[in-house]
């Protein structure tokens, strides 16, 4: 695991994609489907051109800061503050702001990839039995006796 530094991303957004799967068309549907890797990228490319909007900008702040990216939404949401400085929001972002730049700081923030193995994205029945049975967790407490894979479980 890496610490926020640089507000970079050391996994690549696509890590950050629950459902990887899922073609979304809006950021919208990506942020609803998990996939915040693929949120960022619309969202930026959006900015970049210069059509987002301020929903857009917190949009992305909000997904930086659910892959770990603490510097990079504090970045997002002073953006907001300095191009719509009248906003009803504007308290908002600003709290959001320091809160998020308070966690970069601290280095709270760690950048980790999604929580799924690899063995569960493979879907693969085989592959998450076997990886079952190998684990640590998959004896069972019978009576102060631990009952191995595979082993006799005696009735209650």
């Amino acid at each position: 695991m890496t610490a926020v530094k640089s507000g970079g991303c050391p996994f690549g957004f696509d890590k950050h994609n629950q459902a990887p799967e899922s073609v979304a068309s809006t950021p919208i549907e990506a942020l609803n489907a998990g996939n915040f890797g693929q949120a960022i990228k619309m969202i930026e490319d959006m900015v970049s051109k210069g059509t987002a909007k301020a929903d857009d900008v917190e949009r992305l702040a909000y997904a930086k800061l659910n892959i770990g990216d603490a510097a990079g939404s504090a970045v997002a949401y002073r953006q907001l503050l300095t191009q719509y400085p009248d906003s009803p929001n504007a308290n908002h972002w600003r709290e959001q702001a320091s809160k998020a730049e308070t966690t970069a700081r601290n280095g709270v923030a760690v950048l980790r990839p999604n929580g799924y193995e690899a063995y569960l994205q493979s879907r693969d029945p085989d592959q998450i039995a076997a990886h079952n049975i190998e684990s640590p967790h998959a004896r069972v407490l019978v009576d102060e006796h631990w009952i191995e894979p595979g082993g006799y479980v005696p009735p209650i």
